[in-house]
């Protein structure tokens, strides 16, 4: 399974040179302990990432969209009321089934894909990354790994903290919908359905 919209070629290239830019200067500037400590704390965090996304972020993006649809609504009920009157012909027939899309189907599936494709990519960068962390602690043993260990974990817990209370705060309260420019490409395809049929 592929992404469907892969990364723009920039960030295939420039990230990885500049991710392992960053850990070469770290071993020359500050040695093997915190090369091994870099690569475990971004190795553990690039796995929480997707979790925290597809979980915490999931429920945040449902309550944002509902909230705007609600918003929405409440906002133009005047115009929901003129498209739905007695002189204006159905645009939906009244035995049509609400909710029975394949295209509802297939986003299912393709969300599914992405997220088993995330979870087994960043697992694999996980055991990577700590076990060449682990790896360089082994040649090394001038400091204590379980220690080190310990202290990362403090640090992505407090990381992970942040991240929720932004993901409530900030972009659980991002507006994103623009009324205006939803009713204007409504009118615009009603005009272009009107001038077809």
């Amino acid at each position: 399974m592929g992404l469907r919209y892969p990364p723009p070629l920039f960030v295939n290239i420039l990230f990885p040179i500049l991710a392992v830019g960053l850990l070469i200067i770290t071993y020359f500037t500050l040695g093997v302990k915190y090369l091994s400590s870099n690569l475990f704390t971004v190795g553990v965090y690039a796995f929480i990432v997707p979790i925290l996304f597809f979980t915490y972020g999931g429920y945040v993006e449902k309550r944002v969209a509902k909230n705007e649809l609600d918003r929405f609504i409440k906002n133009n009920l005047d115009l929901f009321k003129f498209l739905m009157s007695p002189t204006v012909p159905p645009p939906v027939p009244q035995n049509a089934v609400v909710g029975d899309n394949p295209a509802d189907a297939e986003t299912k599936k393709t969300n599914q894909e992405l997220i088993k494709y995330s979870l087994i990519a960043t697992a694999v960068i996980m055991v990577l990354f700590v076990s060449i962390s682990y790896g360089l602690w082994s040649n090394n043993r001038r400091f204590s790994y379980k220690r080190m260990m310990i202290q990362n974990g403090i640090v992505l817990t407090l990381v992970v903290a942040v991240e929720i209370i932004f993901t409530t705060l900030i972009a659980g309260n991002y507006r994103q919908l623009d009324s205006n420019r939803i009713k204007e490409e409504l009118f615009r395809q009603l005009l272009e359905y009107g001038i077809a049929c």
